[in-house]
């Protein structure tokens, strides 16, 4: 009599956990099914500029593609970073790409290129609506180019000052950080 007694008080409880359960696994497959997204990023020395937009298409629930453009302190950026995507909600993002800065300068015979080999490490949330946040940081490492020189009170003393100089980029790592909002769709 008495084990009957408690089975029947939990009854109730183990029906809200079933219920609870279910409407888990429902929010799980709407995240999951997602295979797009789209996000505004800021970020500072990121493979997408400081202001920045890109795409992913996720053709497998691990695995996405994403192409981007933005404006960075160096110019004009454009990249394209397979990424690695483990988990469904939160997810930890590794990425590794190639990138290009082109100087937006008005002169383009001064016009200098560099091109990046960038790599990321992130944490992405997408709720079950399709709001997405993303924090990652990461390393670029300078493949080959120049990039206009980045200096603060006295240009001219690092050669920024003459017709088409620049800072070459070969061999230099810097560090990334990026934070960014989007709509997985």
């Amino acid at each position: 009599m008495r084990i009957r007694t408690c089975l029947l008080a939990l009854l109730p409880v183990l029906s809200s956990a079933v219920a609870v359960a279910q409407e888990s696994s429902r929010a799980l497959a709407g995240v999951a099914s997602k295979k797009n997204l789209v996000q505004g990023s800021l970020g500072l020395g990121s493979p997408v500029g400081a202001l920045g937009i890109s795409y992913s298409y996720m053709p497998i629930r691990q695995a996405e593609i994403e192409i981007g453009g933005g404006l960075g302190f160096s110019g004009y950026q454009l990249a394209v970073m397979p990424k690695l995507s483990l988990g469904t909600t939160d997810r930890l993002v590794i990425g590794l790409g190639p990138s290009v800065s082109i100087d937006a300068s008005a002169e383009a015979k001064q016009r200098q290129v560099g091109y990046w080999l960038n790599g990321e490490l992130g944490y992405r949330h997408t709720t079950a609506s399709g709001l997405s946040v993303l924090a990652a940081v990461g390393l670029s490492y300078g493949l080959s180019g120049s990039i206009h020189a980045l200096c603060g009170i006295d240009c001219a003393t690092q050669g920024a000052g003459e017709p088409g100089a620049g800072e070459p980029i070969a061999g230099r790592v810097l560090p990334e950080i990026r934070v960014a909002v989007g709509r997985a769709f």
